[in-house]
């Protein structure tokens, strides 16, 4: 994270100060002004890698439909979308 500039922003124990271990606990990485950039978290085994959220910036609402078109073409699945 240092390579990249990413700094501790504080985190999270999923399922509250409460939880019987092993708790996981959510990490938050930042580079600018907003709270987090980068959220890790380790997760039990999959079959496949995934990723939960993604947030982006654009210039242009021209640019995040372009985006989706892009996203929409490669098959990749969007399980929430705008709106």
């Amino acid at each position: 994270t240092e390579v990249l500039g990413f700094l501790p922003r504080g985190s999270i124990r999923l399922g509250g100060i409460d939880a019987p271990p092993p708790a996981r606990r959510v990490r938050f990485m930042g580079v600018n002004q907003r709270h987090h950039s980068l959220a890790l978290c380790p997760a039990p085994p999959v079959d496949e890698p995934g990723l939960v959220h993604l947030m982006m910036e654009a210039e242009t609402l021209d640019a995040v439909g372009q985006a989706l078109d892009r996203v929409a073409k490669l098959g990749f699945s969007i399980s929430s979308t705008l709106g």
